[in-house]
């Protein structure tokens, strides 16, 4: 299960503060960050080497853009990959375009479920769709998202990802990269004082035999380039060193 873990305006200097991991089968390797154009508008993003989309990037606008696949017991076959919306949107020019672009895919084009995050320094929403679209406005704050509904408390990695977060809010930048790398390298599991009972008891950081968590991404996003911090960490984030992009 890919994780989104996203600070919304309580930083001054980078509005948008995302980390994320890829969680994915083995076989299914990404790229590293390259350059990418989609009408007219350049971004930083890997490539999803089976598919050809994206699950994370940011474009020259200085909007952040990300997508986790949601849980479902019956995914349509044969459809658009969710990586390909994602490269669309990154070609957008605000959320604001971004969310009508989301809405007429979603109205021509059957789509398997997605939570959507998609933000500037000024605006963002949240998109889930399972369905049905459902599109949120963000508001300043703190937001985790697995494979399920935001800030999902029932899944011991969207729970355990906000409680470390909200730790974080309000660090200045050097400190919350090095408390965000740890946050993404964390291998916890539920214990007996914790008295867990939700659906499952994943950690951050997976290390299955068919599946892990195979690249992992940190941004700071401020108003301008030079302000920006694009780290990503080509492989799993407890072994493999961020190297800095763009």
């Amino acid at each position: 299960m890919c994780l989104l873990a996203v600070l919304y305006k309580t930083l001054p200097s980078h509005p948008i503060v995302l980390a994320a991991n890829r969680d994915e089968l083995h076989d299914r390797q990404g790229s590293l960050p390259e350059v990418w154009e989609r009408t007219g508008t350049r971004f930083l993003a890997p490539k999803d080497c089976r598919a050809g989309g994206t699950w994370i990037g940011l474009n020259e606008h200085q909007m952040a853009a990300a997508i986790t696949n949601r849980a479902e017991p019956r995914a349509p076959v044969g459809v658009r990959s969710r990586g390909l919306l994602t490269v669309d949107v990154l070609g957008s020019l605000s959320p604001a375009q971004a969310a009508r672009l989301v809405k007429d895919e979603v109205a021509r084009s059957t789509c398997n479920g997605f939570n959507l995050f998609c933000a500037g320094p000024d605006e963002g929403f949240i998109a889930h769709y399972d369905g049905e679209l459902e599109i949120t406005p963000l508001e300043s704050g703190v937001y985790v998202i697995g494979n399920r509904d935001l800030n999902d408390m029932t899944c011991w990695k969207v729970a355990r990802t906000h409680a470390l977060l909200e730790r974080m809010d309000g660090t200045e930048p050097e400190g919350l990269v090095a408390g965000l790398k740890t946050m993404l390298a964390d291998h916890a599991r539920p214990g007996p004082a914790d008295n867990w009972a939700g659906n499952d008891d994943e950690p951050i950081c997976v290390h299955g035999e068919k599946n892990g968590t195979l690249s992992s991404t940190i941004m700071l996003v401020g108003r301008g380039e030079e302000s920006t911090i694009y780290l990503h960490s080509q492989g799993s984030p407890c072994t493999t060193r961020y190297e800095r992009c763009g």
